[in-house]
C-alpha cells in the first residue's frame, strides 16, 4: 500500500496553502481519494506523478534572442 497524506501534509508536499489545495480538490484539478463525503486523502505516488506531468521545460537558448534592432532573431 502506498503512503497516503492528509490535506496538511499534501499541501506541504506541493508547497501551497491548505485552502488552495481544498479548492483544487473541489475543482477536481489534483489527484485525490475521497474516502467519504468529508474525508479526502492523497496518494504520494499520484501527487508526485502529477507534479512531474506539470513540469515546464526550459526554452531553447536561441528562442528569445533579439537582433540589434530588437527584433526576434
Amino acid at each position: 500500500m502506498t503512503p497516503r497524506l492528509n490535506y496538511r501534509d499534501a499541501a506541504r508536499l506541493l508547497g501551497i496553502p491548505v485552502g488552495t489545495l481544498r479548492s483544487m480538490v473541489c475543482r477536481r484539478s489534483v489527484p485525490h481519494i475521497r474516502i467519504s463525503p468529508r474525508v479526502v486523502v492523497f496518494d504520494v505516488g499520484a501527487l508526485e506523478d502529477w507534479i512531474a506531468s506539470r513540469r515546464v521545460g526550459v526554452a531553447n537558448d536561441d528562442a528569445g534572442s533579439l537582433d540589434e534592432d530588437g527584433r526576434a532573431a
